[in-house]
């Protein structure tokens, strides 16, 4: 991920403090609880910057020492931490991970989590409201899915989906640092989140990567004109999976696996 010493996202400011009664109290009303050594606290360096989507929100967050930070409460989102440089024991899914700049955790909602940072404890945290990611697999698979969606808490990020979800998310914060395009207007915004959520969902392993898969029956091309059809009728509207698919008739998947080659 980058082994640089800087700050990222300071235009996306949402708390900086040295104060640790002061950081404790923000993390608190956030559902998080803070704890750090007596003999580090006169070295505390609280930053978090999020650039933050209705669905979503990335941000940048460190300590400036080594950290444990603990769920007070069941969280309510999706939430993808990358290690920028220092090492990191994580634990989520019932499962402990030593995470890094090769290596992201990914914790899901209902579940526990905590994690101990080393140096700095500077990463990025990617997190998606767990309506926004029910929604669109429901509009994926054709179906409300019946039980709780749960990830595998280990990201490899040197091969593979990992290797370019991170490649995603160094982009949206250059984006988010610089022109800001992104927020630009609904569209964009709709459409960056419809893109990390999909992609998520495709590629990442979950309890319904299965389900997903199986989703190849064939389509009538009557049901690719009516997507068609509905996305050349809304073209100024945000458009999510699940109103084109509503449209379609179909399960989203199939849908999509028909559109990629419909030219």
């Amino acid at each position: 991920m980058g082994q640089s010493a800087k700050r990222y996202l300071d235009r996306h400011r949402i708390v900086r403090t040295h104060d640790m009664d002061a950081a404790q109290e923000f993390l608190h009303s956030k559902g998080f609880e803070l704890n750090i050594s007596a003999r580090d606290a006169v070295d505390l360096d609280v930053c978090i910057n999020c650039a933050i989507l209705p669905g979503l929100s990335i941000g940048y967050l460190q300590h400036g020492v080594p950290a444990t930070i603990r769920s007070l409460s069941d969280k309510t989102d999706y939430q993808l931490t990358l290690p920028i440089q220092d090492a990191m024991e994580a634990h989520a899914a019932g499962q402990s991970l030593l995470c890094g700049p090769q290596c992201a955790v990914v914790s899901s909602p209902q579940s526990e989590y905590w994690a101990r940072t080393a140096g700095g404890g500077r990463r990025f945290r990617v997190c998606i409201s767990e309506q926004a990611v029910c929604e669109q697999l429901g509009a994926m698979l054709g179906y409300a899915p019946i039980g709780h969606l749960e990830f595998a808490p280990g990201m490899d990020l040197t091969a593979g989906f990992g290797s370019k979800f991170a490649r995603y998310v160094l982009a949206a914060v250059d984006d988010f640092e610089r022109t800001n395009s992104i927020m630009g207007s609904s569209l964009t915004v709709a459409a960056f989140e419809q893109f990390i959520i999909g992609e998520l969902l495709l590629n990442h392993p979950h309890n319904y990567s299965n389900a997903l898969e199986r989703l190849d029956r064939s389509i009538a091309p009557r049901d690719v004109k009516r997507a068609i059809d509905y996305i050349h009728g809304n073209l100024g509207s945000p458009m999510t999976v699940s109103r084109i698919a509503t449209a379609a008739g179909v399960p989203g998947q199939t849908l999509f696996c028909h559109l990629e080659g419909f030219h």
